[in-house]
């Protein structure tokens, strides 16, 4: 996949086209890109789920990345996409707190993966609530 953002973006996509081989067809899908999740975003969430886990001391990274998707990132999703709510409610929903930490943690469940921006934005913006409630105060925006 190529994504054209800039005038030299443009000029590269001609040129790869002006290279295909005549000799066979080719096929290419040309349609607006659309991002499903900025790198800023991502890049905010993880310095975030390292921030809290420095602050307190006592839960990994990865603990808290997976607290904050069970609390935070569930909800969103549960809301919005009826696939993964099906699916969340059917296998997961079920189990212990415990549980469904740890499946999270461990499998890296896909979770913020499945959010577009204005989702991922919801669940910045619930971060900073809900952290700050326990006396973390978290800098930076998703824009």
């Amino acid at each position: 996949m190529h994504i054209i953002r800039t005038p030299a973006d443009k000029s590269a996509a001609v040129e790869l086209l002006n290279g295909l081989d005549e000799s066979k067809p080719w096929q290419f899908d040309l349609r607006p890109y659309k991002r499903d999740r900025s790198v800023e975003q991502n890049r905010l969430s993880f310095r975030w789920y390292l921030e809290i886990s420095q602050h307190l001391g006592d839960q990994t990274t990865e603990e808290i990345r997976a607290h904050c998707k069970a609390y935070l990132g569930i909800p969103i999703l549960n809301r919005d996409n009826e696939a993964f709510r099906e699916t969340y409610n059917r296998c997961i929903r079920p189990l212990s707190v415990e549980n469904k930490l740890e499946i999270i943690e461990r499998f890296d469940i896909p979770i913020t993966r499945l959010m577009n921006v204005k989702q991922m934005g919801e669940y910045l913006n619930g971060m900073q609530v809900y952290w700050s409630r326990q006396g973390i105060v978290l800098e930076g925006t998703d824009e």
